[in-house]
């Protein structure tokens, strides 16, 4: 029985370690978690289930909660959105979602295209400040980082309003299927990644602009009301503090978001559930 015992155990550990692909300790993708989207609860399609319960609802925008689906990439459920008047708002008081010296936003998204309109699954702020990460019509993806002051610092990619920015990746979403797509900020490259595979990755230094814009979930927050609101599905959508690195946003496009972090910190704490690892 010792010998069984003995061999789960060094099984247990050989598993944790296998997803284990970053510089940082235990701890690292808890901690600068804050916002997890599952979309598992049709009852509550607004729940935050990272460590720090962000409370989301409806713009008075005019727009409305997106429906639910079952048929969802990771876990049970699944946010359906319209193309027109469906979103989500995360309004942060506290400034929890800020961020500062570096970010990840990834989700997985399912959407026919919309040939009118870019795409925005997870954004923050508005044209001024913050970031996004959308999908053009074309299916090639792009990306907004509002730093301070990049001008001055000779950076590519800055657009008319003083932002790194970049669009029109060569690799394209495939329509019709799920899709994962990521951005992250490390304080030196802004990376953008399709399926785990990096579809653009350029110089970017300099601490983020801080917004007092709501996080937005299908939607961009412009001049134009209810702007690139999403056609299609959004599952497991996430916001990080820090940027993960690839294997890191592969180990949590495999496995989803809960189970990746659970793998994760496994290897440092042998935690097996998802609410032992936010608590």
């Amino acid at each position: 029985m010792r010998i069984r015992e003995s061999l789960i155990c060094i099984f247990v550990l050989l598993v944790g370690v296998s997803f284990v692909g970053s510089s940082y300790g235990a701890g690292h993708l808890v901690e600068s978690l804050v916002l997890h989207l599952e979309f598992d609860d049709a009852n509550d399609i607004t729940l935050d289930s990272s460590p720090v319960g962000q409370e989301g609802e409806a713009a008075a925008d005019g727009s409305a909660e997106p429906g639910h689906t079952t048929d969802a990439k990771i876990g049970t459920g699944a946010a359906v959105f319209d193309g027109a008047t469906t979103s989500l708002h995360y309004c942060d008081p506290d400034g929890s979602l800020q961020a500062d010296e570096a970010l990840t936003v990834m989700s997985w998204v399912n959407t026919p295209g919309r040939p009118d309109s870019n795409q925005c699954p997870v954004c923050f702020g508005n044209a001024n400040d913050e970031w996004n990460l959308y999908i053009t019509p074309d299916g090639s993806l792009g990306a907004e980082l509002a730093l301070k002051d990049p001008v001055s610092q000779g950076l590519p990619n800055i657009n008319e309003n003083g932002h790194w920015q970049t669009g029109n990746t060569e690799m394209k979403i495939p329509f019709n299927e799920w899709a994962h797509m990521a951005f992250t900020y490390d304080g030196a490259h802004g990376t953008i990644y399709l399926n785990g595979e990096i579809a653009f990755q350029a110089e970017a230094v300099g601490p983020i602009n801080k917004s007092d814009r709501c996080l937005t979930v299908g939607e961009w927050l412009s001049w134009i009301p209810l702007a690139w609101i999403p056609l299609g599905s959004v599952d497991d959508a996430a916001v990080w503090l820090a940027a993960l690195t690839q294997d890191e946003i592969n180990n949590v496009m495999t496995h989803g978001v809960a189970a990746g972090v659970v793998a994760v910190e496994a290897a440092g704490k042998l935690a097996t559930t998802w609410a032992d690892v936010k608590h």
